[in-house]
């Protein structure tokens, strides 16, 4: 019964999303939602210092996986269950295709491109930031045959799922290249599949929820701070290590080390989820993501990422066709910010939630 009124609350607090913000201060999926507006942030810092990081992509593949898996973790019997998967697909696809096909029909039917516009409807093709919509419906439909497996092979054990989810990760690190099979976007260039990174996520999703947390109580108080302030360093270092050094070009280089050594950053991308989680509150990570703006602007960083690129055109060339100068540095990151954001609180409230809330009342 608490449980049925604390979705209700939850559920009549989401329609203002300011307030939806503030009220799931410490729940961890809104965590995480600040995190991933956290990534569109270091995406959008490229405008000041280019190539800085590509901590965004892989994080972002493995973060899909960790939230795609924890529903799983937490009740395995899902996975058998044909009602639940209808409601997991509705969901997902009235939460992104609202606002990713008014985009497409902006910047491509609007300009006759019909041919491009149809790859994109029926995601064969990503060009630009909409490279990752085809990699995340991918996901979508690999996610029911891993959950299937999990259960029916592996009986929902914790332990042995870890082992299978490692193997299937380490065989498509190896051998899913884009020679393999490539999805393609991004400059008319084929992309190898993140699935190992993916992949990656649903371990560190399994291992916290599965592993760590029925361990967790048995620890003593003392030894519980110690693992989280353990965790917390280690949360603090990867994403150091991310930051620095995922790329050479903050260093006078041009190399990609996060495609050189692909399989190595998703490892330390799910590694650095597991910790943020796992430090509690005492991550200085976990208070960043805390803070008041982050939370609030997060919950529409859907919109927001899907439109930023647009906004940013828009503000490049009104600026020189009214001034004949040039937006660069922060002054052209931070209107972009801000015309991105006012943008998606108005996709978001009338047409993403319009959706989203058609969907829970079914």
């Amino acid at each position: 019964m608490q449980k049925n009124e604390f979705s209700q609350e939850t559920q009549s607090l989401e329609k203002n999303f300011f307030l939806y913000a503030l009220f799931t201060f410490r729940n961890s999926l809104i965590l995480f939602a600040s995190f991933l507006f956290f990534l569109l942030l270091v995406y959008l810092c490229r405008l000041i210092l280019p190539g800085a990081s590509s901590i965004d992509v892989w994080l972002f593949m493995s973060l899909s996986g960790f939230l795609l898996a924890r529903p799983f973790v937490l009740h395995p019997e899902r996975a058998k269950s044909a009602q639940y998967w209808g409601s997991f697909f509705r969901r997902r696809l009235q939460r992104i295709l609202p606002v990713y096909y008014l985009y497409l029909i902006i910047v491509l039917i609007f300009h006759f491109r019909f041919d491009v516009a149809f790859r994109h409807f029926f995601f064969l093709q990503g060009d630009g930031h909409l490279w990752v919509v085809p990699q995340e419906m991918l996901f979508y439909l690999l996610v029911p045959l891993i959950m299937l497996l999990n259960l029916f092979f592996f009986r929902s054990r914790p332990w042995l799922i870890v082992l299978h989810l490692i193997i299937l990760m380490l065989l498509a690190n190896r051998f899913l290249t884009s020679e393999v099979f490539a999805l393609y976007g991004m400059r008319d260039q084929p992309i190898r599949p993140f699935l190992g990174i993916f992949l990656g996520g649903c371990i560190a999703s399994y291992c916290y929820y599965g592993l760590y947390r029925s361990y967790e109580p048995r620890l003593s108080s003392a030894w519980r701070k110690r693992t989280e302030n353990f965790f917390a360093l280690c949360g603090i270092a990867l994403l150091l290590f991310f930051l620095l050094c995922s790329t050479k070009r903050l260093w006078g280089g041009q190399r990609v080390l996060a495609q050189e050594y692909f399989a190595w950053f998703g490892v330390a991308a799910a590694g650095l989820l597991f910790s943020i989680l796992a430090s509690k509150e005492r991550g200085g990570i976990n208070k960043l993501l805390s803070w008041l703006p982050l939370r609030a602007i997060s919950v529409v960083s859907f919109s927001l990422y899907i439109f930023h690129p647009l906004v940013l055109n828009c503000l490049r060339q009104e600026m020189k066709y009214y001034t004949e100068g040039e937006l660069t540095g922060f002054a052209l990151f931070a209107s972009t910010l801000l015309v991105s954001y006012g943008l998606a609180c108005w996709t978001y409230t009338y047409i993403e939630q319009p959706f989203v809330h058609q969907v829970r009342s079914k």
